[in-house]
């Protein structure tokens, strides 16, 4: 079922620039799907409708299978149930301790103080941050501030989390932390998008990808089925994915057989080749 439908949507800035040009893509439930483009492709205009912050110029958005029609009422569901996790965690977090931040869209909602208090600390416990309840926000480390600026959005209760530029910045072991967490989300029937440059990463956690090119939508579909277009893949200026490499070099030269089920990681490979 898809969460997400855009049906020949057009929007235009007020200096005439034309950033979504008749853009018709959908958005699978309770899967992951990357948004990829290269900068000015219209990526971060796309979030932000949405996410109902603009309205389009002309075309259907429909949402839950409902007609958005931009009345105060819907753009409030809308905004409930869909959280953007920004790329810079400082443009996100204001609250001067953690527990106060990721309360703080629950108690907008106007939910009771004793169910704040549960529905913080089990957000918290989704993102590994309880440590840091009592902890001025200044004091957190990059990785740390991103937990808690997602732990803000899990408060929530969204069917859909947007994150942008999620893997920038980070070490190693935070970006497997990352995955782990998007992981549980996804277990937990959560509707994942994301907006990267890191092909790696994006190659690693997705299952469908949207592809942008100045504004358009060249590509919808399955990311293995992306890597697997050349002319696509060349026309929007991607990288293939090292294990997708790896991979079929090793059919072409008859290492392994086709297992018509792509590894993602080489943890994966290591699998498959010790099974030949």
């Amino acid at each position: 079922m898809n969460i997400i439908e855009l049906k020949n949507i057009n929007f235009t800035y007020g200096d005439k620039t034309q950033a979504l040009k008749n853009i018709n893509i959908t958005i699978e439930e309770c899967k992951t799907t990357v948004i990829l483009g290269e900068n000015g492709a219209g990526k971060s205009t796309l979030f932000t409708l949405l996410n109902g912050i603009i309205k389009p110029n002309s075309g259907e958005y429909r949402f839950n299978g409902n007609i958005v029609n931009y009345s105060k009422k819907e753009l409030f569901y809308l905004r409930k149930n869909i959280g953007i996790v920004f790329q810079e965690p400082d443009n996100q977090i204001f609250s001067s301790s953690v527990y106060d931040e990721i309360a703080f869209g629950p108690r907008n909602l106007k939910i009771p103080e004793y169910e704040i208090d549960n529905i913080v600390k089990e957000s918290a416990k989704e993102t590994d941050v309880t440590e840091y309840f009592e902890k001025p926000v200044h004091f957190l480390s990059y990785g740390q501030k991103k937990r808690v600026s997602i732990s803000s959005i899990l408060a929530m209760k969204p069917k859909v989390i947007i994150f942008d530029e999620p893997s920038a910045c980070l070490d190693v072991v935070q970006k497997d932390k990352l995955y782990s967490l998007y992981k549980k989300l996804k277990n937990k029937g959560i509707t994942i998008i994301i907006s990267t440059h890191d092909i790696d990463f994006a190659y690693k956690i997705a299952d469908n990808a949207i592809v942008l090119k100045n504004g358009e939508c060249i590509f919808n579909g399955k990311i293995d089925d992306l890597f697997a277009n050349d002319k696509i893949v060349q026309k929007s200026c991607l990288k293939y994915p090292p294990v997708y490499i790896l991979y079929n070099e090793l059919i072409k030269k008859h290492i392994i057989k086709n297992t018509y089920c792509t590894p993602k990681t080489i943890e994966d490979i290591i699998t498959i080749l010790n099974n030949v």
